[in-house]
Formats: structure tokens, sequence, C-alpha cells
């Protein structure tokens, strides 16, 4: 099962989820703003995607925060500004295991929108 991870109201979730629906495929949508953003899922990004992709810094929100909260120096850090400001999380995100064929079917369509998976725990490069 995949989940994708973002807001409801970002084009690029827009298009990644009437591209799941077109192709008919199942997954679980995590809405940042209506389910929030816990500091396990926070981890979970910070270990699986590298902080300069997982952090929109053009980003209207992260443009209006202060420069010392921009430079969080440690990972807990981090995780306290991700979890305050989770609109400054790059989107979508998206969360699958053992889907290799989904994966492969999402390839080109992940890279026009600049996603990020997690597969397997793991960030896959494509």
């Amino acid at each position: 099962m995949i989940t994708l991870y973002g807001i409801k109201n970002c084009d690029s979730i827009k298009k990644s989820r009437k591209w799941l629906d077109k192709n008919s495929i199942e997954y679980v949508f995590h809405d940042f703003r209506i389910d929030g953003v816990k500091n396990t899922l926070v981890k979970e990004f910070i270990e699986n995607i590298e902080t300069k992709i997982l952090i929109n810094k053009r980003s209207t929100s992260w443009k209006k925060l202060s420069n010392k909260e921009k430079l969080a120096k440690t990972k807990l850090d981090l995780i306290k500004l991700l979890i305050k400001n989770p609109t400054i999380i790059k989107r979508p995100i998206i969360k699958s295991k053992n889907m290799e064929g989904i994966l492969r079917k999402l390839k080109i369509e992940i890279q026009r929108l600049n996603a990020h998976i997690s597969f397997n725990e793991k960030e896959v490069e494509i």
C-alpha cells in the first residue's frame, strides 16, 4: 500500500492523487494539516530523505521563518521545526513497501513532480 504525504490543496499532491486514481492504485492520503505530523513520522522522513531535499526552501512558510529557526543545528531542532511547520516539508512524499511494479510506473511522474519515495524504509533513487 502507498501512503501519500502532503497537503490536499498542494498542486503536486493534486497531480499525484489524480495519477494514482487514474491508474487504479490504492493509497492512503496523510494530510499534514488534518492528520498532523508526529515525532516518529518526522524522524522517519529525516532518516530516509536528505534534509536539503526534505525542506522546501522556496516555500512562503520557509521564507517567513526567522533566521534562527532556519538554522536548526541538531536533529532535535529540525524535528521540532518540521512538527511546528509541516508546510515547509517538500511535497509529495510517497512511502511504499514491496511495490516495485508501482514504483516503475511512477518513475516518470515522480521525476516530474520531484517527489521523494521511501521504499522498504529507504529512499529510492530513480
